[in-house]
């Protein structure tokens, strides 16, 4: 199951042409991050304020389908694509009103202990969270 988050395309995110700045999708993504973190009572501030992990983004890859216009009412859903033992790799997709793929993303999170920044395991704390806002959490 996915989570899903609303956003609205604004005037400062299109570009001369009209349509969103490519790089604003992976903000889309990050907004969708931050929105299932705090719906599974686990905020992205809760993590990087004195937590003793954290999850650095170490791949992204965006596909754009169709162009994402000025006004334009958008649902970007994220799934757990892959749990890894020190990684986690979420899948989005990013529709319109009408439920039309406008782009797809994938963003691959290590997770570090922050004191070593060494890879370890996905705390379980995070898992109940991402179960928690409803992600279907691959064994």
């Amino acid at each position: 199951m996915a989570f899903e988050h609303q956003t609205t395309v604004l005037f400062s995110q299109v570009d001369s042409v009209g349509i969103v700045f490519f790089a604003r999708a992976f903000e889309y993504c990050h907004e969708t991050l931050e929105a299932m973190l705090l719906a599974g009572g686990m905020p992205l501030h809760s993590i990087l304020d004195g937590g003793d992990w954290a999850m650095p983004l170490v791949h992204a890859e965006a596909d754009y389908k169709r162009p994402m216009r000025l006004g334009d009412r958008l649902t970007v859903r994220v799934d757990i694509e892959k749990l890894g033992p020190g990684s986690i790799t979420f899948a989005y997709t990013i529709l319109s009103e009408a439920g039309e793929t406008r782009a797809t993303a994938k963003l691959v999170h290590a997770v570090i202990d922050r004191k070593r920044f060494k890879a370890r395991r996905v705390p379980q704390a995070a898992i109940d969270a991402f179960r928690r806002a409803g992600l279907t959490v691959p064994e």
